[in-house]
């Protein structure tokens, strides 16, 4: 209905700024063209009538409209949602409109109606003629004009936040002086009800402004130039006809109670911004409060208190708290500035209590105090007591600061060049996007750390809110954090490439802050020993214990198991059992990350004992969580892994279902279910996952990257191609986001999407995946590296299925030689390369050398995973087909039937693994002369294909069963085969043998019929 039409006449008329093919923004100004199109004069908008556009920003244009019911003119603002977060850019407009209409203030502009249309989003609002701040501001008012048109500005802040509203994205441009002189706020464009979602988090929610500014920073690199950009379109005018129609629905009414919440992501527009938006924090009404005092300033000096070119310039001097010093000869007085300059403290608490108190603030002129105390010298004198006994309060010490001389030697500037050159000195190349990461994620991390650190001690020591003793336990749990901190920063100070691919997920991973503020945990039954010679020697232990983590953490497995055998000893001396717990469940993760599956039970089983006896409950549930792990995936004991998911959940049911670590559990158990062949309940389960990962941590965070691939795993196996292949994509823009695209994490997901594309039959398609994948993994870790192995295993897949099979066995043995050299020749990884050489060897008809290779993978798989492990049943099955084709019938039927019971027992009957053993037992029984017996194997072979598999297995099963039909069912096994040549046909794989086999099968049938 909305669709821009821009015609050639329109290209050639554009100058050349806003060509796409000189502009980096092509997207922002596409976006803005097609604005500007959207809405013709004339045209109608439920009951409103557009008569010309007043003007546009980054996301929405707003026009001139008549009310024909209501007789007036208003400005209408339509918005685009198109795009992934479309529902939520909607909802989120809804429910700011009905935050407005409960307001009605003389200095907040007021919004009358909202609804939906196609493509978009239109408010229909007050129409104010005037000028916008930021225009009145150039005129260069006078100090007394600026102060008494902020103090109408802030008098419609003070009134939002009474109500529960915070503005979010308060600046010059979003003020309107009108042409009556009344000052109005407006585009509450991220506006939330504080009551309905609340901002208790320790970060806040991603919300798009709909503000000229803000939607072109929110855009920017940390290092890109910051150049904000509009686009003032002249009004033409209109007549009008009578419109009709009120889109709004009453559920649409009720949007103001849901909460919209993505974690952990800066929102606003930078310049106006206070520091805890730019780490990440929350916001409330003194975040307003610090936008109102950037917006003052700039109307009193005429430039912002921050300097910056780029967003990291910029953001940086912001977080330090870097003021600009007043320009020379500025006319503004003393005690203003320094009202500006405690609303702009970098510590919310610091500033004004509230908007009103400011305000308070701002009307406490000198001069106007003087003139009306002349006459009162009595009262003059007290007043002046006053103000001295108030100056000395206000510069007296405070008795909760120096919390950010705690960081000192763990995280500062020192710390930080340190960790960069570490970083710059692996030569990885994407070492700078990694360092970029880990800086803003622990520079956030101990802004948050002081702001707790300063507020656990003033609920004490200044409010009398809290005891004694809940703050020595606030503070005994910040002090862990700060250990932790400490052991990754150590860790980075020495880092090679390894560590510096797995650095910015192990800086988002840091415990939660929010954990201690949390009363009820706090005082949960695991305390700290009362014995003060004991509670030294837990502490110590715990130092040691966050450094074998951060070792683990980074791929240092080695190292911390030296550094965990120790701790192991010393902790069961100490006889803390919650200590105990801690370090036996970091002894599990490290014995499974290094393949010692057995020693990682045990740890883990002994790690949830431990921490039931010392009744911590969470380490309880993370053991549980590492036993399904290591027992099912890693063991392939599919009942067992289940029985003790049941266990874990009863604990993380105790605790209340933390998000973060269900969603842990839910993964583990979409793993089990996904190898067990149950792929529907395993889809179900790792889209609860996504769902909780988003709701906890944000749309953006690289966890929820980790989400949408695994998800994407699981629409591969049932067959749902474009899903997958579009979770990858996005699971892809979050990896290159967080920590670019030169890094190793992205090349593992375009191998997963070239997996999928392969899949869907989009075969160059995915060797471009593929070829990406290397050059990233290549370049970033060398070509000898494991994720190398992985990549060339993939690709070789491709190659073999296109019948390129000297090219897919070049590849199959690099892996086998990075994985060996590596991994050495007894690992698993290993055996999967000599797997694949089997599968070449056996398409070239070479089936004694595929026989030879099956026997090491088999061989190595049993060593490795054990005897019953459902891997096995897929060597078993391999070697089958070789002796099968080497004519050896009763070997190749024993292999066939060995699997067939391994996997009935370990995955169940249903599972689509088994058609491949049924398949070889009823070829084996067809070529020994009994097509009886051969039928039923080869009859549930077709049903388990038909339920779930790739088209080619599918025709093998068809044509499988159609040879042992012909004498019982010429008929079907005419169809059977003719199904199968069509799908043989269509494949992009060299099939030329099947087909020429089944031509000749056919044309025999036909002779007989």
């Amino acid at each position: 209905m909305f669709a821009p039409v821009v015609s050639e006449d329109d290209k050639k008329k554009r100058p050349a700024e806003d060509d796409d093919t000189h502009d980096e923004n092509v997207g922002r100004r596409s976006r803005r063209r097609l604005l500007r199109t959207a809405l013709e004069p004339g045209s109608l908008l439920g009951r409103y009538q557009i008569l010309g556009p007043l003007g546009e920003g980054g996301m929405g244009v707003v026009y001139r409209a008549r009310d024909a019911e209501l007789g007036r003119d208003v400005a209408v603002k339509l918005v685009t949602t198109s795009g992934a977060s479309s529902d939520t850019l909607a909802t989120r407009l809804m429910r700011e409109a009905q935050a407005l209409a409960q307001l009605s203030h003389p200095n907040v502009v007021a919004v009358y109606d909202v609804g939906r249309v196609d493509g978009g989003v239109f408010l229909a609002m007050e129409l104010v003629h005037g000028e916008t701040g930021d225009a009145w501001i150039k005129k260069k008012p006078s100090w007394r004009e600026v102060l008494a048109v902020f103090r109408d500005a802030g008098r419609g802040l003070a009134a939002a936040h009474q109500v529960g509203l915070v503005h979010r994205d308060f600046k010059p441009a979003n003020l309107m002086i009108g042409a009556d002189g009344r000052v109005r706020v407006l585009d509450f464009g991220l506006a939330r009800t504080a009551q309905a979602g609340g901002d208790s988090g320790e970060h806040d929610a991603e919300l798009i402004s709909l503000g000229d500014e803000a939607s072109t920073w929110s855009g920017a690199t940390r290092d890109a130039p910051l150049t904000p950009a509009t686009a003032p379109v002249t009004p033409p005018t209109q007549d009008v006809k009578t419109p009709s129609g009120d889109p709004m629905t009453s559920s649409e009414r009720r949007l103001l109670e849901t909460p919209l919440t993505q974690v952990g992501s800066i929102v606003g527009t930078p310049p106006y911004m206070a520091p805890e938006q730019h780490l990440g924090g929350g916001c409330d009404a003194r975040t307003d409060q610090f936008s109102f005092c950037v917006s003052f300033y700039q109307a009193l000096y005429g430039e912002r208190p921050f300097d910056g070119t780029t967003y990291a310039e910029l953001s940086n001097n912001i977080i330090k708290g870097r003021i600009k010093p007043p320009p020379a000869g500025s006319a503004v007085p003393a005690w203003l500035r320094a009202v500006v300059l405690r609303g702009l403290s970098t510590l919310p608490e610091r500033r004004f209590p509230t908007m009103d108190a400011i305000l308070a603030a701002m009307a406490n002129d000198p001069a106007l105090r003087r003139r009306r105390l002349a006459g009162a010298g009595a009262i003059a004198l007290l007043v002046g007591i006053a103000g001295v006994a108030s100056w000395r309060n206000l510069h007296a010490p405070k008795p909760c600061a120096g919390a950010d001389r705690q960081l000192a030697g763990v995280w500062n500037d020192a710390r930080k060049e340190a960790v960069r050159a570490a970083f710059a000195k692996t030569g990885a190349p994407f070492a700078a996007d990694a360092f970029a990461s880990v800086a803003a994620a622990l520079d956030g991390y101990g802004a948050r750390w002081i702001a707790m650190h300063t507020d656990a001690c003033e609920a004490t020591r200044v409010r009398a809110t809290q005891s004694a003793e809940l703050l020595d336990l606030r503070m005994e749990c910040l002090q862990r954090r700060l250990d932790d901190v400490r052991a990754e920063v150590d860790v980075f100070t020495a880092a090679d490439s390894e560590v510096v691919q797995r650095a910015p997920e192990m800086s988002r991973s840091l415990p939660p802050l929010g954990d201690c503020a949390d009363t009820e945990a706090l005082r949960a039954p695991v305390r700290p020993p009362a014995d003060a010679a004991m509670r030294a020697r837990v502490d110590a232990a715990r130092k040691s214990l966050a450094t074998a983590h951060a070792l683990w953490q980074a791929g240092r497995y080695v190292p911390a198991q030296q550094s965990i055998t120790p701790l192991i000893a010393d902790v069961r001396a100490i006889g803390y059992r919650p200590l105990e717990g801690e370090v036996l469940l970091q002894e599990g993760r490290i014995a499974d990350s290094s393949g010692d599956y057995p020693r990682a039970k045990a740890a883990y089983g002994d790690a949830a004992v431990a921490a039931d006896a010392g009744r911590d409950d969470e380490t309880a549930a993370l053991a549980e969580c590492g036993l399904v792990w290591v027992v099912g995936e890693r063991m392939g004991k599919y009942p067992d892994a289940h029985e003790l998911a049941r266990v874990a959940q009863a604990k993380i049911d105790r605790l209340g279902h933390p998000d973060v670590l269900q969603a842990l559990l839910d993964a583990q158990v979409a793993t089990l279910f996904a190898e067990e062949g149950k792929y529907k309940e395993a889809d179900e389960r790792a889209t609860r996952v996504l769902a909780m990962r988003e709701k906890a941590l944000g749309t953006d965070d690289f966890s929820v990257g980790e989400a949408l691939g695994d998800l994407g795993d699981i629409k591969v196996q049932l067959g749902r191609y474009d899903e997958a292949i579009a979770l990858y994509r996005r699971a892809l823009k979050i990896t290159e986001k967080t920590v670019g695209g030169a890094h190793p994490k992205a090349g593992s997901l375009h191998v997963n999407l070239g997996a999928a594309l392969r899949s869907a039959g989009h075969i160059e398609e995915a060797q471009a995946e593929y070829k990406r994948a290397l050059e990233i993994i290549e370049r970033s870790l060398g070509r000898d590296h494991p994720m190398v192995a992985t990549v060339d295993i993939n690709y070789g897949a491709v190659l073999l299925e296109q019948g390129h099979e000297g090219e897919a066995e070049a590849q199959f043995k690099r892996a086998l030689e990075i994985w060996t050299k590596n991994l050495g020749p007894d690992h698993p990884s290993t055996g999967t390369a000599w797997y694949r050489l089997g599968n070449v060897a056996l398409k070239e008809g070479r089936a004694a050398e595929a026989r030879a290779d099956y026997q090491k993978t088999l061989d190595i798989w049993t060593a490795k995973l054990g005897a019953e492990h459902p891997s096995v049943a897929v060597a078993l099955d391999g070697r089958g087909d070789a002796l099968f084709a080497e004519g050896k019938l009763a070997a190749a039927l024993s292999d066939y039937r060995r699997a067939e019971a391994l996997l009935e027992k370990t995955v169940g009957p249903t599972h689509p693994d088994l058609a491949d053993s049924l398949i070889g037992i009823g070829l084996c029984e067809l070529a020994s002369g009994s097509a009886k017996r051969a039928v039923p194997s080869l009859e549930r072979a077709l049903a388990l294909r038909e339920k779930d598999s790739e088209p080619v297995d599918l025709a093998r099963s068809r044509f499988a069963l159609a040879k042992a039909l012909v004498s019982t069912d010429a008929d079907r096994a005419m169809t059977l085969a003719t199904e199968a040549r069509a799908t043989y046909a269509k494949s992009p794989a060299g099939n030329a043998r099947e087909l020429a086999e089944i031509a000749e099968f056919e044309r025999q049938l036909h002779t007989k019929r």
